[in-house]
């Protein structure tokens, strides 16, 4: 299983390579288990990042046969160290690829879920646009070069909310779509 995560917004024209990060899965902390802050950097912060699951083998997949590659939505929870007062997303990979570096959330059916939604995150309300997602570009981008494989986890954009690590914190990411939280975890 591979974790990719797009560190640039995917409508963006520019998109380079190292505008992808290929995490282990290693860095993946399943719900239920707390985070327990690393202590390699001064501070750290939280993203949060709509995700899909792959749950078909492919390689060059055309964006219009995307959709055949996923059925459902999950949210992801990044951790991210900031060194020097900036966020570092990609660079040095034992600074980026560590050990329970991304918590995964509860899988919804995208068949369930429309367009656009609202998400709550503690006490912030966060809008959701599926279509600023572009996953199906995503699949199109990543499949040329990488073969997708059944469980691997793509995350393409950041939700306007960045949280700070700070121990003893619970966060917790519901909507009114699904009765229980997509997203929980505490801070340890």
């Amino acid at each position: 299983m591979k974790l990719l995560l797009f560190d640039r917004d995917i409508c963006d024209d520019a998109l380079l390579p190292e505008s992808v990060t290929l995490l282990t899965d290693s860095a993946l902390l399943h719900p239920g288990n707390p985070l327990f802050v690393p202590d390699f950097a001064p501070e750290f912060s939280i993203e949060i990042m709509p995700a899909i699951t792959i749950n078909r083998l492919g390689k060059t997949i055309p964006a219009k046969f995307a959709e055949r590659y996923y059925a459902s939505l999950t949210f992801i929870a990044r951790v991210v160290p900031i060194i020097e007062g900036a966020p570092l997303r990609h660079g040095n990979p034992t600074v980026t690829n560590f050990d329970n570096a991304v918590i995964l959330g509860q899988s919804i059916p995208l068949e369930d879920l429309p367009q656009q939604f609202t998400v709550r995150c503690n006490d912030t309300e966060i809008p959701v646009d599926l279509t600023r997602c572009q996953f199906n570009r995503a699949i199109e981008l990543l499949s040329q070069n990488i073969t997708l494989k059944i469980g691997d986890i793509i995350a393409t954009s950041r939700l306007p909310l960045t949280i700070p690590a700070t121990i003893n914190t619970r966060v917790e990411l519901t909507t009114q779509l699904q009765p229980t939280p997509l997203l929980k975890f505490r801070i340890k």
